[in-house]
């Protein structure tokens, strides 16, 4: 090929799909390199600097599993007796205590349409549609999910600001309440609905949701692709979480000072006043953040605050 026909070679664009955990390496590249789309939010999207963890928690999901297996314990036994086969169970498997299975008041738990629910795992169905929502709503507010236990029971989120943060804990409340919850599942008294007049104040999975702002700092993950966060900020956040009531978004004063002009028309603050927090040297301020009804403060007027933020 001569000089001038390369010369008169029409330019070309060349594409590629690269796989989350090969991310790293695009730094190496000797060219500069342009991402037309991220198909899987990965580091490259990533908050960095000043960001706002978040630490979520299911509440008693350590007791919920071992529900499931009394259960599942149940429906084989259920299962050898129909077929004539001996049964292998023990008498101090039958039942949990403080754990009441409140559906058999109405007829065998086992014996309805939502048998198929109970046989994949009842909980393990609940803790799958908690993990597609906590990506769907995360993806919603540009969060980044940091990591999540093997039982999808506990989770690490970063935000690029602590509205966002914010938001993405009000709308897994809201989520939960309206979720498509497994055959069962509200049976416990840890997952059943809890009324307040004509106020549904619970529903499903409960969530500890802890959220703190500052700057962490960030290092890649070259095994996975994936970046992780340490710094004061998250040690805060964890501890925030675990002050948490069942069902309720706890926040440090840096998170609703920086969200609060933003987040004051729908959102209602109630300081829990200074509290000394595990392994944090200086007491913080914390606030329990509800979303605003339409009606009303959304919560009754409990604990509301005044206009400048501070409880009334």
């Amino acid at each position: 090929m001569t000089a001038a026909s390369e010369l008169a070679a029409p330019a070309r664009e060349l594409y590629t799909a690269v796989s989350p955990v090969l991310l790293a390496r695009l730094a190496v590249l000797p060219s500069p390199v342009r991402t037309a789309r991220e198909v899987v939010p990965g580091c490259l999207s990533a908050p960095a600097g000043v960001v706002a963890p978040v630490f979520c928690n299911v509440v008693g999901v350590e007791a919920l599993l071992a529900w499931e297996k009394v259960l599942m314990s149940r429906m084989l036994r259920k299962g050898s007796t129909n077929t004539g086969l001996p049964s292998h169970s023990h008498p101090h498997h039958e039942h949990l205590p403080h754990q009441p299975l409140q559906r058999q008041q109405s007829g065998d738990a086992l014996s309805t349409e939502g048998d198929a629910s109970f046989a994949r795992g009842v909980v393990h169905v609940a803790l799958e549609i908690l993990r597609k929502v906590v990506s769907e709503v995360a993806a919603m507010h540009d969060g980044y999910v940091v990591a999540s236990s093997a039982d999808g029971g506990h989770w690490v989120l970063v935000f690029g600001s602590a509205e966002n943060a914010v938001l993405w804990g009000l709308g897994m409340l809201e989520a939960m309440l309206a979720a498509a919850w497994p055959e069962g599942l509200l049976d416990h008294e840890l997952t059943e609905e809890v009324w307040e007049g004509s106020t549904l104040l619970k529903r499903g999975l409960r969530l500890r949701i802890g959220i703190d702002c500052g700057a962490a700092m960030i290092r890649l993950v070259p095994r996975t692709g994936r970046l992780d966060y340490v710094g004061r900020p998250l040690n805060r956040a964890a501890r925030i979480a675990a002050k948490a009531k069942a069902a309720t978004v706890l926040v440090s004063d840096a998170v609703w000072v920086s969200a609060r002009a933003s987040l004051e028309p729908v959102v209602v603050p109630a300081s829990l006043g200074l509290v000394q927090l595990k392994g944090v040297k200086e007491p913080l301020e914390l606030w329990a953040l509800k979303a605003r009804t339409a009606g009303g403060n959304g919560d009754g007027g409990k604990g509301a605050s005044s206009g400048n933020g501070k409880a009334a």
